[in-house]
């Protein structure tokens, strides 16, 4: 039996030799080459989080002028120092930013390796584009003598690994330690010989698992820190496991478990582990409480289990205590998840499938053009009356055919307009949850608190909301003012003085009386926050003008930012989707018959002031 949890290969790194990150703040200036940074972040792979972030804040301290704040490093500065707060909008908005030029080999490199961070994700195998870029990135710099050649190795390591390519995975952790400048710090050795023990175990190499377990203790003792001691005895349980010393693998077990407990960051994989300790020391009923304590605890942080696996161990603790009603039960359940991932596997191997028979169905299609082609030249050889007979046949077929098509294609759209409604306003959601999580996580790790607690009431009223509003095809003009309203409070605390909002609505208007679709002004905020106010060097402002005319509600979204001709690095297909989507709603809801509401998007570029109109005109719904 050997399902014991290890943690995944991450290579951690916490601290250096002083005099290799020693930082003056005396000799701090704005015009430090490219090359004094690089030497720093050569040797910052080994520092903690906390250290890290105190380094970086010094450096990007250096950068007192706006010239210098354009330069590149600065960009991978404040990249590096906002990806590990957890801040995923500003990482982007700095790592968009980020130019390199032919000649900067180690921006170059850097730029890559904080591009593998930000997508990073410690449990998938790593995709093969991904890898094929690691390997095209680590040629280039060996080539060019590269100071971050070192690196590279690493996350190709990291790669293989994920990938269960242990035996490479092996090879390139070496090559790593090998090339980098840090290898007399503890914490480094302490890195490389706890990687190669996990790829060990991953082979089975007991003997090879004694000699790195040997050495991870030997600087555990010589580093004297809590983490480093109980990951030792993790390591030490496995080592003792396939020794087949049951009794020693179990202490060690508890040993790795307390540490946990101590911190209060007990997880699935821990109550797991000394679960399996006790069942290899025939323990049934402390294997039993710590099997069921897992799953509990897996449901309540909501983690992804193997439940194959989960049930097969439950199934024989059952088993052994003579508990076969239970066992079967669980048996069940094994064969239940068993078949769930067959089923998966099926599906994936079916969309693969589907993949190269419509790439077939394209080449063949392609064929049938260019034998049409030829057709039709023959066609012409053979005179101008048999072409022209041919041409009026042809033409004929192909417009029955096309106005067939046509029809069969009306009336599918006609039964998909009030499904597409729903789905049009679904579309709108995902992206905008995704980053306001993404943000108050950020705001968490920072210890933030009363910004958390503020951020999490805004988020979970509109999410509230967004849920509930999102049912009605129209809602009243008071619920939709109160979710903008939320959203741009949001949005505020996510881009801390990027820009102020005005909504401005007429006192006699009777708000709970005038309907309006749900949703319908947050993508043109979006624009405006997102790209309008991107690389302005003042302070952003949006007016929300509500206004009643000839039975139509006008609604006005106006902006100070850059404006749609200024924004030379958007993708226009991006913006305008949120036009396209929008006027698809407009035109489902009220322009089947006639054209009563419609938009209008202009960019505003008079005296000096710059930015976009939206102009949404509907027809007045008063319930």
């Amino acid at each position: 039996m050997k399902y014991y949890y290890l943690f995944l290969f991450i290579i951690l790194l916490f601290g250096c030799d002083k005099k290799d990150i020693a930082v003056s703040s005396k000799n701090n200036r704005p015009d430090k080459p490219d090359s004094v940074y690089f030497d720093k972040l050569v040797h910052m792979e080994c520092l903690p989080a906390s250290a890290t972030l105190d380094s970086l804040q010094r450096y990007i301290g250096d950068f007192q002028t706006v010239e210098s704040r354009q330069r590149s490093i600065y960009y991978l500065l404040k990249t590096k120092w906002h990806r590990i707060q957890g801040e995923k909008d500003s990482t982007l908005f700095y790592f968009d930013k980020l130019t390199i030029n032919e000649g900067d080999v180690e921006l170059k490199i850097l730029k890559f390796l904080e591009e593998l961070y930000i997508d990073y994700q410690s449990s998938a195998a790593v995709a093969y584009d991904k890898s094929a870029r690691i390997f095209s990135n680590i040629k280039f710099a060996e080539q060019r003598n590269s100071l971050f050649t070192f690196r590279l190795y690493r996350e190709l390591a990291e790669a293989y690994y994920l990938n269960g390519k242990q035996r490479e995975s092996s090879h390139f952790n070496d090559l790593w330690f090998k090339n980098t400048p840090n290898k007399k710090s503890l914490w480094v050795q302490d890195s490389y010989y706890s990687n190669q023990f996990v790829i060990a175990h991953q082979l089975e190499r007991v003997d090879s698992m004694k000699i790195y377990l040997d050495k991870v203790e030997k600087v555990a003792n010589q580093l004297n820190n809590e983490r480093v001691t109980a990951k030792f005895h993790n390591y030490e349980a496995q080592y003792h496991y396939y020794a087949k010393n049951y009794e020693a693998a179990l202490e060690s077990s508890k040993k790795f478990f307390n540490y946990y407990k101590k911190i209060d960051n007990l997880a699935y994989d821990n109550y797991h582990n000394l679960a399996l300790a006790f069942l290899d020391n025939k323990e049934l009923d402390s294997a039993l409480y710590y099997f069921k304590k897992a799953y509990v605890v897996s449901k309540e942080n909501k983690e992804e289990i193997n439940g194959e696996l989960y049930f097969k161990m439950l199934a024989e603790v059952y088993d052994k205590q003579g508990d076969f009603k239970n066992a079967s039960i669980a048996k069940d359940s094994v064969q239940k998840h068993y078949y769930a991932f067959q089923e998966k596997v099926q599906n994936d191997k079916l969309e693969e499938l589907k993949i190269q028979y419509d790439t077939e169905k394209k080449d063949i299609k392609i064929n049938n053009l260019q034998s049409t082609n030829k057709l039709h030249k023959m066609l012409l050889v053979g005179g101008a009356f048999l072409v022209i007979s041919v041409g009026s046949i042809l033409y004929m077929i192909y417009k029955r055919r096309f106005l067939k098509a046509k029809n069969e294609k009306l009336e599918i759209e006609n039964k998909k307009l009030n499904i597409e409604q729903k789905v049009l306003q679904l579309q709108l959601n995902p992206h905008f949850v995704y980053n306001s999580i993404a943000n108050l996580q950020g705001l968490i790790s920072q210890g933030e608190t009363t910004k958390s607690v503020n951020y999490l009431s805004s988020f979970s009223k509109l999410l509230r909301n967004i849920l509930e509003l999102n049912r009605e095809d129209f809602i009243p003009l008071k619920d939709e003012i109160a979710s903008v309203t939320n959203y741009m409070k949001l949005q505020q605390m996510r881009f801390e003085g990027l820009f102020d909002y005005e909504i401005n609505l007429p006192e006699d208007y009777n708000t709970e009386f005038i309907m309006i679709p749900p949703m319908l002004l947050q993508p043109f905020l979006e624009n405006s926050i997102e790209h309008g106010f991107k690389n302005i060097n003042y302070k952003g402002k949006i007016e929300i003008s509500f206004a009643i005319t000839d039975k139509k509600l006008i609604v006005e979204i106006e902006d100070n930012g850059t404006g749609m001709s200024n924004s030379k690095t958007e993708n226009p297909n991006k913006k305008s989707l949120s036009k396209i989507i929008i006027q698809e709603r407009l035109d489902i809801l009220f322009n089947q018959k006639s054209k009563e509401s419609y938009l209008e998007i202009s960019s505003i570029n008079q005296d000096e002031k710059t930015g976009v109109s939206v102009k949404i005109i509907l027809p007045l719904i008063e319930d």
